[in-house]
Order: C-alpha cells, then structure tokens, then sequence
C-alpha cells in the first residue's frame, strides 16, 4: 500500500463537501448563512485544517506505536483529516434555533464521506481495479455500518472532555477496508 498525503486526502474532502453543500437548498443557505470558505493553498482555513491534522499524526507518533504499520498509518492520516474537518468545519453556517438537522449534520457527513471515499480509492487500487461494482461503492460488514461510522464521529466530537478517538475510528475503517478487500478478491 502507497503512502497517502494530505493534499491529496483534503483534495477528496474538498469534493465531498462540494457535494454536501450541493445538497442544501438556496433558501437554507441564505437563512443560515451557509458557505464554503476559501480552501485553496495558504487559506487560514485550509491552513488551520492542516495543522490540526499534523499535530493529530505528530501525537500517534511520539509513541512510534504505529509508525511502523504503513497501512494502519494510512487510516490514522484519513481519521486526522476527519477530526479536522469536525474541528474546523468546512462548511460553515449560523446555528440557530431551527437550523435543519442537515445543515447541521453537514460536517459530520462530510467528514463520514471523506472517509468512505478515502477507504474506497484505497480499495480501487490495491485491487487493481476502476470500479469495485455496478454503483462503485464499498460494501458494509453489517446493515447499519454506515450509521455506526457517524455516531462515532458525532459522540466523539460532541462528549464534554472527550477528545476525539483517533485510533478506534482508525481501526474501523481499517476493517472496512480488509473486508472489502477479502470480499471482492472471492468474488
């Protein structure tokens, strides 16, 4: 497995949450003042995201628990790139007493999103291949995995002196990952 860099995984948040504010109406945007800000190279924006992933990478390894491990690293820099996004918030917007939970949630998901697509190119190249099946997507060890994903980004992000966890988010999409590949090399 290749080493991945944060230009290129913030380069898929990027389009992520393209997507995602795509997903919220004009009216919304208005009323809640909903906006992408610049991200382009040397934004405060952009710049605050990075350090804040850099200072994440530098804590798992002072340790040198997991620096060995480069596929465990590899989704050790995608959950800091996740913690970031929660952080610092790529899209931003007033909260205000009945901002729709979409709006909200919008964070979230695209941190969540950044994830899958990350796990996903991952997957794509390792097995060699442009698209894993007919609506390019990963496939999910339970029904609901998907949903456990976000409530661990949002209980980690929103529990009082609880800073988010790293590893254990890590570790999950890591599983996603093995059991894609075990999956589709059987198939």
């Amino acid at each position: 497995m290749r080493e991945y860099n944060f230009k290129e995984l913030f380069d898929t948040s990027i389009k992520v949450a393209n997507k995602q504010f795509g997903s919220i109406t004009d009216e919304e945007r208005k009323k809640y003042n909903v906006f992408i800000p610049d991200l382009s190279g040397g934004s405060i924006k952009r710049d605050s995201i990075r350090l804040s992933y850099q200072q994440n990478l530098n804590k798992t390894n002072i340790k040198e628990f997991f620096s060995e491990d480069k596929k465990f690293m590899t989704f050790i820099k995608i959950a800091s790139l996740c913690d970031s996004i929660i952080t610092y918030k790529i899209i931003c917007f007033l909260g205000m007493n009945g901002t729709p939970t979409h709006v909200m949630m919008s964070n979230y998901q695209v941190a969540l999103n950044t994830a899958i697509q990350s796990v996903l190119m991952i997957v794509k190249e390792e097995l060699g291949v442009e698209y894993l099946n007919e609506e390019d997507k990963l496939l999910y060890p339970t029904e609901n995995f998907e949903d456990y994903l976000v409530l661990s980004l949002i209980i980690n992000d929103n529990t009082i002196n609880y800073k988010f966890d790293l590893l254990t988010f890590s570790l999950l999409l890591q599983l996603l990952f093995d059991y894609n590949i075990e999956k589709y090399k059987t198939k």
